[in-house]
């Protein structure tokens, strides 16, 4: 990059935007070359299930009210238990 310059100390206003400028082929040259490569698929996690103390991202369907019900309960009580522990 210093081969282009002139000997003179450019200003710093023009400096700017001629990195600005690079900076901005750079990327469009990027941009570019990424469009033309094949997107490989992603393989699919062999697991369906969430990680532990990942939160699903959708629920699933057609859960009763009682398996609900006992889900908040089973959280009621994780959470007793975990305030008991804390000091």
């Amino acid at each position: 990059m210093g081969a282009e310059h002139s000997p003179k100390q450019p200003s710093p206003q023009t400096d700017f935007f001629s990195v600005v400028d690079e900076a901005v082929k750079i990327a469009a040259e990027a941009a570019e070359k990424a469009a033309f490569k094949k997107i490989k698929p992603r393989p699919l996690r062999p697991s369906t299930q969430p990680k532990r103390g990942q939160i699903p991202l959708i629920m699933p369907q057609g859960i009763s009210q009682e398996e609900k019900e006992r889900d908040q309960r089973l959280r009621e009580l994780q959470e007793e238990k975990n305030k008991q522990h804390s000091p």
